[in-house]
Formats: C-alpha cells, structure tokens, sequence
C-alpha cells in the first residue's frame, strides 16, 4: 500500500525539507487523536523511519529544530517511558503569518 503525505514548500524553506516532513507527519497523525489526549501522540523512532524514510539522526536533527522554534513539544511519559510529541498549531500559525510579512524572520533563527 503506498503511503502520502502533504509537503508544503514554503514550509520547506523556512524548517528545512526534513524538518517540513516531520511537521506533516505529526499533523497527519495528530487529525485521528481522540480528544482527551489533546494533541499528544506517541511513536517511535521505527514509527517516524517507516512513514519518512529518516534516519534516527535526521529525525533528531529536524525534532531538535522544530522544538527550539517552538513548533513541536516532547515529553517522556509513562513506564517504561516512551517518548510523546505535539504540534503546537498556535505558534506555526504565528510563525507561517509572520513568515508572510517578513521573509527573513526564521532564517537567521536556523
């Protein structure tokens, strides 16, 4: 069965292509939550491999990115932990608008 997913170019060039590919995965994840785990999902590192085709130090590198823009949280949780992830949508809303009004806002942040 062959899989898809969404790029979106422009957010391409302001993460990065790697970095662009995770946010759509964990949106793409995050549409079948149910409510009361209000955005949080839970995969792993062989989860983001088989649906992105990147290897642990890219998911690294791109997660890493992502957190320090504010775009993506973590956190460990439960036993044994595993690791958890959530887009916070508010703040990619924010920097996609102020993308528009100044190109160059997150290319001196990368």
């Amino acid at each position: 069965m062959e899989k898809t997913l969404n790029y979106y170019p422009e957010l391409g060039h302001m993460v990065g292509v790697k970095a662009s590919l995770v946010i759509s995965q964990a949106l793409e994840w995050t549409r079948y939550l149910p409510n009361k785990n209000k955005g949080w999902f839970c995969r792993t590192r062989e989860d983001w491999e088989s649906s992105l085709g990147l290897t642990r130090r890219e998911q690294e590198t791109a997660r890493r990115k992502l957190v320090s823009l504010g775009i993506l949280e973590e956190k460990l949780q439960g036993m044994p932990a595993r690791l958890w992830f959530r887009i916070d949508s508010k703040r990619l809303i924010k920097i996609l608008i102020g993308r528009r009004k100044q190109p160059n806002i997150l290319y001196n942040r990368i």
